[in-house]
């Protein structure tokens, strides 16, 4: 049952992993991957940048005193002079200058001579997404609607590009849920690589080429809008307000700011006032300036702290090993325990997670991988709940009809305490029937055979599984009981042994019963043996029985039938009473050989629990055992005058009957010199 279960829960495992890698190949994971992500940013707070970025914003302070937007091409020259005069790294405008200044054509001028005397301002252009609709016309003449998606370029105007240090587009493409996490370094059109702004101003005030820039970065390629560019993984600093440096233009243009503070800067120029910049969400922000978004890409520029995510087999593999581990290790542990290693693990994995984000750039995907554990423990603990329900099930089956129901109930709950198929373990078995049933049987029609027997068997089964033992079988009268299996039980001799003292009461007010009714009334013998018994399902493939087996439990078949020899009902062997001394009390009855074994065993008739002899079977035991001492040595005479002092305490008492006969047999033909004392039994 159990290697059924391990490879049926392995086989759960990888079925479910396989599902779940598929899943994941179809990005099916994408958004919590990337929600992922943003916790992780927000658990991680803000970083402290490590460029050299300051931000002049066109903000709602700067629009109150300059004027309203967009403002004259004389401002922005202004502007670009200041920081030229500042000694800045470089000047990025994330402002698009589409159109020429009608009514002020020298602003313009103005604007260009200030850019060239600068050296280092780079000029924003677009790309521009749209789709168009045109009639196709087919060879039969039908017409039908097409839509095609069209993305073309936006240049600025050509005094400014031709005097700029350089060009870049300011484009960004958010991720399905909207959220911006990447940026497009590169963007393939029209069979010609373009480079954003952030890249060019990095470029500018490193000095640096931009493919020298782009070679030690994690680049990943993607489509977006239908052609193919270059993105990085932006580990971004912290939200918008308070990251990095930031001017209002106002106060630059009038000399607030001092021009220390604009030395060697990369300045970035651009909206932050609400209603005209671009925002987007992101791990920090759900309004996000586009202008901010440049900011970190610069600082992730500058120091090359871009994240790297790992490749997607990596987070296979990690789908197919987690299930794999649930596979194997959820069917082999306690539920509770299960669950505890889930928790634990998935906890420690995302600690993994978060450590290698914030310590060593590396992104891996979480979700996924959580998925596969969390989703295979629940896929293999069902199997296994149902497995076990139907194990249960099986067990109160075959157990419940001659088992206590507190016993099953905990076989039920702990079925590995149940091992099937063979187990040797120290037991105590008893056997038991009814004296002369075969005379008593040919006095009775069927149907009163059938009442008396079912109103004994009733009797004698209800106290055996009162004392949590376990019916094997019945033969006829016969009743075969064992304790200390399914469960293991450490008093399983002192539970057969106050069984059989129970049943001894019950048996005589079931004669009450029975002499009511007319009916013969019933002697039972009773044998009962410890010692180390072969246990468990014993048959064929096609019907077996749950049963005990061995020397241990074919001597207790022999002492209940060597009751006759000694006119006694319970006979416990000597390994029985070693056990239960402090509980009961007994009489030694004799050194038995069993036919087929060489070395005798001490056999004790079981007479009540401690304490509960009277003074005149006291006083008749002591002398029945002085009586016996002598007896064993050899000294019959005296042990006849001993018996005989029995029966003034212990009328008619029937084991010294049976010494007496046997005293007056050694007396007329002694025993052989090597008599060891012990009674020879020639019948099974």
């Amino acid at each position: 049952m159990k290697s059924k279960l391990h490879r049926n829960s392995l086989l759960i495992a990888i079925f479910g992993a396989i599902l779940i890698g598929l899943l994941y190949w179809q990005d099916i994971f994408l958004n919590f991957e990337n929600n992922s992500l943003d916790f992780r940013f927000k658990l991680r707070g803000v970083e402290k940048p490590k460029s050299p970025v300051v931000i002049a914003a066109v903000d709602d302070n700067a629009l109150e005193r300059i004027g309203k937007w967009p403002w004259r091409r004389k401002t922005h020259a202004e502007l670009v002079e200041t920081f030229t005069k500042a000694g800045a790294k470089a000047v990025i405008f994330d402002v698009l200058f589409y159109e020429p200044d009608k009514d002020r054509p020298e602003d313009d001028q103005f604007f260009a001579q200030a850019i060239e005397k600068n050296g280092k301002t780079v000029i924003a252009f677009s790309f521009d997404y749209s789709e168009q609709q045109f009639t196709k016309v087919d060879q039969n003449g039908k017409t039908t609607l097409v839509k095609e998606s069209v993305v073309t370029k936006s240049d600025p105007l050509p005094e400014l590009s031709l005097v700029s240090k350089e060009r870049g587009y300011v484009n960004c493409f958010p991720d399905p849920d909207g959220y911006l996490r990447r940026a497009p370094l590169v963007y393939e059109f029209e069979g010609k690589s373009y480079y954003p702004l952030n890249i060019q101003a990095v470029s500018i005030a490193k000095e640096q080429s931009v493919e020298s820039l782009l070679k030690n970065l994690p680049l990943t390629d993607a489509v977006s809008w239908g052609n193919h560019s270059s993105e990085v993984l932006i580990n971004y600093r912290g939200a918008a307000e308070g990251t990095f440096t930031t001017y209002s233009c106002a106060d630059i243009l009038e000399g607030m700011i001092p021009s220390a503070w604009l030395k060697d800067k990369i300045i970035l120029i651009g909206s932050t006032a609400l209603g005209l910049y671009d925002h987007y969400p992101t791990p920090f922000s759900s309004s996000f300036p586009g202008l901010y978004f440049h900011a970190n890409v610069i600082d992730n520029l500058w120091s090359n702290d871009f994240l790297t995510p790992l490749n997607s087999l990596v987070s296979l593999g990690l789908i197919l090993i987690f299930g794999l581990l649930c596979g194997l290790f959820v069917p082999r542990v306690p539920a509770s325990l299960g669950a505890g290693f889930v928790a634990i693990f998935s906890l420690g994995f995302w600690g993994v997670g978060y450590y290698l984000m914030v310590k060593k750039l590396i992104v891996l995907e979480l979700v996924g991988p959580t998925v596969s554990l969390i989703g295979n423990y629940i896929a293999v603990f069902f199997y296994r709940f149902i497995v076990e329900q139907r194990e249960k099930a099986g067990i109160k089956k075959a157990f419940g009809v001659y088992v206590n129901p507190h016993v099953v109930e905990q076989i039920a709950k702990n079925p590995e305490a149940l091992k099937l198929g063979g187990e040797l373990r120290e037991m105590s078995v008893m056997f038991s029937d009814v004296a002369g049933f075969t005379t008593i049987s040919e006095k009775l029609s069927p149907q009163e055979l059938v009442q008396l027997l079912n109103l004994y068997l009733t009797k004698m089964t209800d106290t055996i599984m009162r004392y949590d033992g376990t019916v094997d079988k019945y033969e006829g009268d016969a009743i075969m009981a064992f304790w200390g299996a399914p469960l293991v039980q450490p008093e399983h001799a002192k539970q057969a042994c106050l069984s059989a003292l129970e049943n001894r009461v019950e048996l005589e007010n079931l004669n009450l019963e029975l002499g009511k009714l007319g009916m013969q009334k019933l002697s039972a013998r009773c044998g009962i043996n410890t010692g180390p018994m072969n246990v468990g399902n014993m048959g064929s493939a096609q019907k077996f029985n749950y049963t005990v087996m061995g020397d241990s439990v074919n001597l207790a078949s022999r002492m209940e039938g060597a009751n006759k020899e000694y006119g006694t009902n319970l006979m416990i062997s000597e390994m029985t009473y070693e056990k239960v001394k402090d509980w009961v009390e007994v009489r030694e009855l004799d050194l038995l050989r069993v036919k087929g074994k060489k070395i005798p065993i001490k056999v004790f008739e079981l007479l009540s629990k401690k304490g509960d002899l009277t003074d005149s079977q006291k006083n008749g035991f002591e002398w029945y055992h002085k009586a016996l001492d002598l007896y064993h040595k050899r000294d019959f005479k005296e042990a006849s005058n001993f018996f005989k002092k029995v029966f003034e305490f212990i009328k008619e008492d029937a084991p010294t009957k049976t010494y007496l006969q046997r005293i007056e047999n050694f007396l007329s033909t002694p025993p052989p010199e090597d008599w060891d004392g012990a009674y020879v039994m020639t019948t099974k």
